[in-house]
């Protein structure tokens, strides 16, 4: 049968997913009742007969793409857990852990499997398992009705008296058809015209960098009666339940996404006429449901939208989503057609086996692709409803899952309650998310003294400490008094000539402490003043004083002649400009008292800022708003009587009044830096170095200047960094080189900052924290309704630091500072601003600033964090400073990294796309890579992206062709061009991007195979997506070819070197039994001692070298093997008070390796229980054998015919591998193994030998999935995030820069050995330098390299002593058989015991074991503290958790101190002052 268009869809993604169960479906069938076992095995071979699609597998000939359809039948396996001792939970965690388990869809002919669960007499479980390919949730539902009636029939009349005449074969015919019909084009012009334009992303991933198809359920229950709600809602508006439940997601993605499309995937049955209805087979599809979400609309009008908008897709729901995925040429960005899907599955599932209670269970293999499935499960029409929401960790945690399903809740409720409203009014938050928000979020009410003012605060410390220093500078320095007295002489000067009014003056004088005399001086005489900065560029001078009208301007001096001609012509004001130094030399006796004292109503300040029409905009301060905002400084992030803060900002930009007056009103001092500090890098580090401040405040770009001059910071100082956006990078270097770092934000029109953060963690950069005092901050969607955390919106302002507003701007007043729609009586907060910024609560009710609104950046529907470019790119090597932003080039938006080099190194644009190609997904790559001398900046010390430089399209880096190098790639790219149809495609070209698919690619496998005789698999060239990569997969592939060959037939055979280290050892006095490998079991259940004993023996049979021994002959080691050994089971009967003495005696016996069976095994009857014993030794069996051996007993103890497919025995292996290292033999691997001075010895001799003990450590399953997440993002196995993890901890406890560990090899690195028996692990040092200037991630990359460096060299023989070298040894297996607490034999278990009786050979051995988790065994001699190893462990813990976040963060910024540590440092033999 050819391959049905729904199948290619399901064949292509599973082979770009091989090892995940992404297409697994099927259930838990529970049977409460007798079953008839042989009855139910006859219904379930007649179901398999029955069905043609489930006998389907896959055929070869990819020219072709056929199924082919077999006889053979899968067994029905039985599985016994009734003498499990927790057997509900054993089975339910067998299910679901065999559910996960992958189909190889290459080579299995068999995709299904059924097995019986037995877990009582009278209950079982029917576990199936399907791949997609052969069938389909309708399908199973077909399956489970027709398994019934076949048993019930047998049962009943001896015979299934129903025929079933349904073939999947004949839908192949006609989707044959459909596929060369012109209703298959019609489809495509349907579908391709839909999505002509693609949505935006509805979800972002939690880190965009990484990709793992793993996801989680969380079960939702909807109440029948609100169901019936939602039936009657239907009927209401002739609809159905599915098209509601539609509309509250459509509502919901709508709302809180903002996007206006949205795509969601509906699978559709694809069964058109009544026989279909009843084939099992492969017939869904997927439809994506594209519908544009009008928020004036009501929700009864969006019902209708959906409505209409079905029928349509529903003419042409036969076109599968991978010809669509093909035509768009969006195989990078399938997620956007859709990534949420919604599935109503209303089957038949009602039928029971005859007797029985039976219900049907669907399981979830955890694996989805899209960031949300939904699943609504309606089996009983009078039970609650279910909606399985299966969750990709990709995109959601548990957290945020708990959320969605609360809004959907919520709003459906408000649905039902009134279906009428308006989407845009419709509510999602729950009561308590609502009183988050405004509420604990904003609970920042203070008490201040709202009708004192700044100048009430400053005479209150001019009193209280008169003779302390204020405020000084390189001229000048004044005391509290002094600036006191100065000031109210200005003042007084002001009222005498100007009048008592709050008129504005404007300020035009450079930096001086006299600046801060002036400003308090006007603010005294009961006026606001006009700060203008005289670097200003003239024109803009003019208009801010005309604008303003101010009548008087204090000005310096050398300014005079520049402005003394500017007038106010349009309002016949005339100008009084006062020469600053006159102005200071004023002593007139005879002046106006100070009567007038400024209130809090009145205008402080007005500050000028951009204004988006070219102009700027004046906002006008009042003192009520300044007073409010120094007094929440003055208590966070705090300014005592002891401070000195050191003003560098521009007093034309307001958070300069923070540096002037926050000092002032807590007793503290100000220095003044003058402008030719500022602009001279070396000298203000010289100045800073010299005045020792205690805090500083300035833009980011500031501090990035001074470290480009090489200032080593202050551990005394505080940093408050605002103004800007911060970055991750700059974060770091101040958190390193400061005592304190602060995020502060906040627009000039709601008062210099609102909002503070403490930055503890570089990762914190883009966090501001939360509001100040009396300040209320609300994260809301275009029509102003509240978002939840985590969901990005517009930023509005509220509370006592709004600015009274734009000063003679009554238009744009009206328009920023709106009502306040949250506004309580007790806040006083009846307006809001908007800021134009975009931002999101945290779960720490803190807020994640994201940038403008205006600045929000997409390209192709991507939303795009800036700031992680930028913070990749400054990773990169010369790169002093980046900016990344879009701009317009041939028409489209393209994004542009902008950057300054560190020094006179070249910079390779084209390597520099290619490193970011490595940390970040492709959308978020630039095409454009600007060089800049530097990067520009506003006075104020912002960015100035409106000056960044435009770029054309000869700006874009494009991928160059590539021509083939070699005649192995010159002969792949012409099979490519040929199957194609592509006139040059280049070796970096993707095998997507030029159009492949499923069928392309199984013709070019073919061409490869007859054309280059190379044998590579589909799913090959689905992993290697250029010629380049496919390239290096038919190298390794031609290592694979090297045949191990029989050895000839003789007496003697060589040892391995690996034999001959472990035989060696056990030479020595006292520890020959140190390599005996040994496991105690207690024996539960019906054991047969006399077929266990028989397996055994064929097992012995099967391979020999557990027939082999070891002699000594001509002053050479050899193996000799016994044609037959007579095995039995010993049995030793004991009183209980002798168990542990004679287990001890049996497992710490020496083997005599020249003459005795390596192999042995006991049964002990102790009163009335009954144990079992395995003992072998090291030198014939690794851990891998013993799984394989165990896993073969088994089998053939439950009378299951297993073939023995590896003809290799472990002799031809010894000599072929002797051969191999002769050949090998001027290799410098020996030089890798034996760097003697790369030493971790750290245990005393007498600590060393000793009796072996053992102690388990489990990883938390979150610890482990954020550590499979951090492999996949630095392209590493998870074990080489655990060894470099281990290096580390070890590096911080023992202060040892280098590391070495013993590490074990499997050996099999060759396809005849993965199923041999023998002793193939290779154990050998792994050195690892800690270099703590690296990352994780380099450090990660290095232990990969030298791991693979001695895997590929293990087959050289290793003679260095590698007990001499290191006291830890390392192992690690991906599977758990070995270290489970019981093993099943079906009708009895064998359940483990801890007991050791062997002499450590290492003094540490840490065993891992991963399967669907980690755990670690660790093996130590018992004169060793445990309490060491629990240290260690702790630490992993924490360097875990610690690389999570800092996986880019260098390693010498770790802290691993833990609290046990401080307790137990005086008791324990380590050092522990790192």
């Amino acid at each position: 049968m050819k391959y049905t268009l729904s199948q290619q869809d399901i064949y292509f993604e599973q082979l770009l997913f091989p090892n995940e169960p992404i297409y697994n479906i099927g259930a838990r069938i529970s049977i409460e009742g007798y079953l008839n076992k042989e009855i139910l095995e006859q219904a379930y071979i007649a179901l398999i007969q029955q069905h043609d699609a489930y006998r389907c597998y896959l055929g070869e000939n990819y020219d072709n793409a056929e199924m082919l359809v077999t006889n053979k039948i899968r067994q029905l396996e039985v599985i016994d857990f009734s003498f499990e001792r927790n057997k509900e939970r054993d089975v339910l965690d067998f299910m679901q852990k065999e559910f996960k388990k992958p189909f190889n869809i290459e080579k299995d002919i068999f995709l299904y499997r059924f097995v019986l669960i037995k877990v009582d007499v009278n209950y079982h479980y029917l576990f199936s398992v399907y791949h997609h390919l052969i069938t389909d949730g309708w399908g199973t539902s077909l399956m489970f009705t027709r398994l019934v009636k076949n048993y019930n029939e047998i049962l009943e009349y001896g015979t299934i008296v129903t025929e079933y005449p349904y073939s999947y074969e004949s839908f192949v015919v006609e989707d044959q058809k459909y596929f060369n019909s012109r209703e298959f084009e019609s489809d495509k012009e349907y579908w391709t015209g839909k999505f002509k334009k693609l949505p935006e992303n509805l979800f972002q991933k939690l880190k965009s960098s990484v990709t793992i198809n793993t996801s989680s359920r969380k079960e939702f229950i909807i109440k029948r009666a609100i169901y019936d709600g939602l039936t009657n809602l239907a009927l209401e508006t002739k609809s159905s339940t599915f098209h509601i439940i539609l509309a509250i997601l459509y509502t919901y993605f709508g709302k809180i996404s903002q996007n206006e499309s949205i795509s969601i995937g509906l699978p559709v049955l694809n069964r058109s006429g009544a026989k279909f209805k009843k084939t099992v087979g492969l017939f869904m599809g997927i439809n994506p449901l594209l519908l544009s979400i009008d928020k004036e609309e009501t929700f009864i009008e969006l019902v209708e939208k959906i409505k209409i908008q079905l029928k349509q897709d529903y003419r042409h729901q036969r076109f599968p989503l991978g010809q669509l995925v093909n035509e768009l040429g969006v195989f990078n960005q399938k997620e956007r057609i859709f990534n949420v899907t919604l599935s109503y599955e209303k089957q038949d599932y009602s039928s029971h086996f005859n007797k029985t209670v039976t219900k049907v269970v669907p399981l979830s293999h955890e694996s989805e692709r899209v960031a949300l499935a939904l699943y609504i499960r309606e089996f009983d029409e009078t039970e609650n409803v279910k909606i399985d929401f299966d969750y990709n960790l990709n995109y959601f945690t548990k957290d945020d899952i708990d959320n969605v399903t609360e809004h959907f809740q919520t709003l459906m409720e408000e649905v039902l309650n009134d279906s009428g409203q308006k989407i845009k009014n419709l509510n999602f938050l729950t009561e308590h998310e609502c009183h988050r928000l405004l509420v604990e979020f904003n609970d920042t009410g203070r008490d201040y003294s709202d009708n004192g003012t700044v100048i009430q605060l400053f005479a209150e410390q001019a009193e209280k400490v008169p003779d302390n220093l204020a405020v000084w500078d390189n001229r000048i320095s004044l005391t509290y008094k002094e600036l006191e007295e100065r000031s109210d002489k200005i003042a007084r000067y002001l009222v005498s000539g100007f009048g008592e009014n709050n008129e504005p003056i404007g300020v035009l004088a450079e930096r001086s402490a006299e600046l801060i005399i002036l400003l308090l001086g006007i603010l005294k005489a009961g006026k606001c003043y006009i700060p203008i900065d005289p670097m200003l560029p003239k024109e803009r001078v003019e208009y801010i004083i005309d604008h303003s009208q101010a009548s008087l301007i204090i000005i310096e001096e050398e300014l005079l002649k520049e402005f003394d001609s500017v007038g106010i012509s349009d309002h016949n004001k005339q100008i009084h400009f006062i020469n600053k130094e006159e102005l200071f030399q004023f002593d007139h006796t005879q002046v106006a008292q100070l009567n007038h004292k400024a209130n809090s109503d009145d205008t402080a300040y007005i500050i000028y800022t951009s204004g988006s029409t070219g102009n700027p905009k004046g906002v006008e301060v009042g003192h009520r708003a300044l007073t409010n905002f120094l007094t929440s400084i003055q208590s966070k992030p705090e300014v005592q009587a002891h401070d000195i803060l050191y003003s560098v900002t521009t007093y034309s930009f307001d958070i300069s009044v923070l540096e002037f007056f926050a000092p002032l009103i807590c007793g503290a001092k100000v220095f003044i830096a003058s402008k030719e500090k500022l602009n001279d890098a070396g000298k203000l580090k010289e100045e800073l170095e010299h005045i020792a401040p205690t805090i500083i405040q300035a833009t980011p770009s500031f501090y990035q200047m001074l470290f480009n001059a090489g200032w080593n910071g202050n551990k005394d100082i505080k940093i408050l960094c605002g103004g800007d956006s911060l970055n991750e990078l700059l974060a770091e270097k101040l958190l390193n080189h400061s005592k304190e770092v602060w995020n502060m934000y906040g627009p000039t029109e709601t008062t210099i900052w609102s909002s503070t953060k403490k930055i503890e963690k570089p990762s914190d950069a883009s966090n501001i924290g939360k509001p100040i005092n009396n300040t209320q901050i609300y994260i809301v969607d275009k029509h102003y309704n509240l978002l939840p955390q985590n969901t990005v919106g517009r930023i509005f302002i509220a509370g006592d630091g709004l600015a009274k507003g734009y000063y003679k701007n009554e238009e744009l007043t009206q328009e920023k500072f709106i009502d306040n729609p949250f506004s309580t009586t007790e806040n006083n907060n009846f307006k809001m601003y908007e800021t134009g910024d975009l931002g999101k609560w945290n779960k720490e009710g803190e807020i994640e600033f994201l940038g403008r609104n205006d600045f929000q950046v997409k390209v192709r529907g991507f939303r795009i964090e800036l700031g992680e470019i930028e913070t990749k790119l400054q990773q990169y090597a010369n790169i002093k400073q980046v900016v990344a932003d879009t701009k317009q080039a041939n028409g489209e938006k393209v994004l542009v990294a902008y950057y300054t080099k560190d020094g006179e190194t070249s910079i390779d644009k084209t390597e520099l796309r290619e490193y970011l190609q490595s940390k970040l997904p492709e959308y978020m790559v630039p095409g454009c890579f600007v060089e800049l001398d530097a990067i520009p900046l506003t006075p104020n010390g912002k960015i100035d992206r409106k000056a960044l430089p435009n770029v054309t399209g000869e700006d874009l880096i494009k991928k160059e062709y590539v021509a083939p190098r070699n005649e192995t790639e010159q002969k792949l790219a012409e099979i490519w061009q040929q199957t194609l149809g592509i006139e040059k495609v280049g070796i970096t070209d993707n095998f997507f991007e030029l159009g492949g698919h499923s069928l392309v690619a199984g013709k070019i496998v073919n061409s490869i195979s007859k054309k280059l005789n190379e044998e590579v698999s589909l799913k090959n060239i689905f992993q290697n997506q250029t010629i380049e990569s496919l390239v290096k997969v038919l190298v390794d592939n031609s290592k694979e070819k090297i045949i191990i060959h029989k050895a000839e037939e003789k007496e003697l055979y060589v040892l391995t070197s690996d034999q001959m280290n472990i035989w060696l050892a056990s030479q020595k006095e006292g520890f020959s039994n140190a390599y005996n490998m040994h496991s105690v079991f207690e024996i539960e259940g019906d054991f047969d001692k006399l077929l266990l004993g028989k397996s055994i023996n064929t097992i012995i049979q099967e391979n020999e070298i557990l027939r082999t021994n070891f002699i000594e002959k001509d002053g050479g080691i050899f193996q000799t093997i016994r044609k037959e050994i007579s095995f039995k089971i010993d049995t030793i009967d004991i009183k209980e008070e002798d168990f542990l003495t004679s287990v001890k005696n049996y497992i710490f016996q020496s083997f005599n390796l020249e003459t005795d069976t390596l192999l042995k095994a006991a049964v002990i009857n102790c009163y009335d229980k009954k144990y079992f014993i395995f003992l072998t030794h090291h030198i014939i069996v690794d851990g891998i054998s013993l799984e394989i051996i165990l896993n073969r007993l088994i089998e053939i103890y439950k009378g299951k015919a297993v073939n023995v497919t590896s003809g290799i025995q472990f002799k031809d292996y010894s000599e072929w591998q002797h051969r191999q290292s002769n050949f090998q033999a001027g290799s410098n691997i020996q030089k890798l193994y034996s760097e003697n001075s790369i030493q971790t010895k750290v245990f005393s001799d007498s600590q060393i030998p000793g009796m072996v003990k053992s102690k388990i450590f489990h990883l938390s399953p979150d610890q482990y999935s954020e550590l499979r997440k951090i492999s996949n993002n630095n392209r590493t196995t998870v074990f080489s995030s655990v060894l470099t993890i281990l290096s580390v901890v070890l590096n911080k406890i023992y202060q040892q820069n280098s590391i070495c560990l013993g590490n074990v090899f499997n050996g099999r690195n060759y396809a005849q050995l993965e199923e041999a028996i023998g002793m193939f692990i290779k154990t050998l040092p792994f050195r690892l330098s800690i270099e703590e200037k690296l990352t994780f991630k380099a450090l990660a990359e290095k232990t990969r390299d030298t791991l693979l460096l001695l895997e590929e060299n293990s087959m050289q023989p290793f003679i260095s002593n590698l007990n001499a070298m290191t006291d830890f040894l390392v192992v690690y297996q991906h599977s758990d058989v070995l270290s489970k607490e019981s093993i099943g034999f079906g009708t009895f278990t064998l359940k483990k015991k801890k007991i050791h009786f062997t002499l450590s050979r290492f003094p540490v051995v840490f065993n891992f074991f991963e399967s669907n988790g980690l755990k670690c065994e660790v093996e130590y001699s018992e004169n060793i503290d445990e309490t060491i190893l629990e240290i260690i462990w702790e630490k992993m813990m924490l360097m875990i958790d610690w690389v999570t976040e800092n996986t880019e963060t260098v390693i010498e910024t770790v802290n691993l101190f833990t609290h046990k540590e401080i307790q137990i440092s005086r008791s324990v033999d380590i050092d522990f002052d790192f």
